[in-house]
Formats: structure tokens, sequence, C-alpha cells
């Protein structure tokens, strides 16, 4: 009948457990946001159908300033600078690895020191980006800073530039798997270490967390932990 209908249709919509609806603004940076997170966040929102989550990619300056301005939640990403305002938890450290062409001199090392990068080209990312920071850090110590370096923008883009036999790079090793055809992937020597702080980053004004980033919060803190 009619009548019915129209009281089935009139029936409250259930409304999802404190905790389980809400929406997270998560940052992330590269390789984290590619090579990381689709995996993980697949599960957790099997586990948490109503929880809408936005990720926002960028590099560690820029999460920075959206935790700060309030539009980001939760941010995964190498260490800030310090601010008093600031949270950070080191979570695991990603291992980078030397990405060659197959033709290259380098090619034929078994492992790269910082006195092999003098003479080559070096792809190298923006001068904001932690991870060239880092790289340059470590190859002043050793004085055997590159004289010719090329700026690529991305890091998701270094290992196409080393493909087409533009240079040598310093990629995250979970980038690598598989590396690009005609290119060979070589560790890093003894006297030279790049391995980059990863973790979690959010505001003192953003705590305590809603129920719902309080659950993604967990969730990736542990899952990281497990899996480095």
């Amino acid at each position: 009948p009619r009548c019915a209908s129209a009281k089935q249709v009139a029936r409250p919509i259930p409304v999802p457990p404190p905790g389980e609806a809400g929406h997270i603004r998560l940052g992330a940076t590269e390789p984290t946001a590619s090579h990381r997170l689709p995996g993980l966040l697949k599960t957790f929102l099997l586990r948490h159908p109503n929880i809408r989550i936005s990720v926002h990619i960028a590099d560690t300056p820029t999460l920075t300033d959206r935790v700060l301005k309030g539009d980001v939640d939760l941010a995964l990403c190498s260490p800030p600078d310090a601010g008093a305002e600031l949270y950070y938890e080191p979570l695991f450290k990603e291992p980078f690895a030397v990405l060659v062409p197959e033709n290259h001199p380098l090619a034929r090392k078994a492992a790269v020191g910082a006195h092999d990068f003098r003479e080559h080209r070096l792809l190298v990312t923006s001068a904001d980006c932690p991870y060239r920071r880092k790289l340059e850090m470590a190859l002043n110590e050793a004085g055997n800073v590159p004289t010719d370096l090329m700026e690529i923008g991305g890091m998701t883009a270094l290992k196409f530039y080393v493909e087409s036999g533009l240079g040598i790079a310093l990629v995250p090793g979970i980038m690598l798997n598989p590396a690009p055809r005609g290119t060979v992937v070589r560790p890093l020597g003894g006297d030279l270490s790049i391995d980059m702080t990863l973790g979690m980053l959010y505001a003192k004004t953003g705590c305590p967390f809603t129920q719902a980033t309080s659950k993604l919060y967990r969730f990736l803190k542990e899952e990281l932990l497990q899996a480095h």
C-alpha cells in the first residue's frame, strides 16, 4: 500500500557510532604519499567506511604551514623547523640509494661513496626540499660537493630523468622497486648516509584530536612502526 511505502521512506537514517564518522585532512610528503598511504588508507577505510579523508601532498615546509593554520589535521613528513606550537613524532627512517644509468661509469661500482659524486652530474630536488638539504650537508661534510647540479622540482620525477641519461640521483629506495628500465641501483658507501627521518606532525592547538582523527593517528603510527 502507498501509506506503507511512505512509512518505510520516513525511517531515520542510521547514525554511525561516535568516532566512526567525520572528515580528516591528512598531509603527506613524497614518496610516502604515493608508495605507502594508498594501501594503508584502503585498509583503514574498509574498517571505518563512514570516515572521509582528504590527502594533501606537499613538501614539509608547506605542510608545516598548513598544520599551523589549521588547514591540515595531521601530516606525515620529515622533521619541521623547530616550533613551539608543533608536535613531531619520529616513526621511521627513509633509506636512500643511488640510481644511475646502466651505461654510467658508477654502474660498475659495488657502492657509491661521497667522493664519487664530484665528477658527475647530480640530479637534485628544489632548494627548500629537506632531502636535498640533508644531501648537501652530508656532501659538504665529506668535502665532495658536485659542481654539476641539475634541479628537478619533484622527488617522484627524479628516476625518470636518470632513465633518460641526464645524470645520477639519490632516490628513496621505496621508489626503486622496480628500478626504471636502463638504470641500476647502487647502495651508498659507508662514508655517506642520507637516511631521512619521517614522522607525524600536528599542532598543539589541534589536541586532543577528534575521535576519527585519533583512530587514523593510532592506525598509521602502529602500521608504520611495524613496517620499519
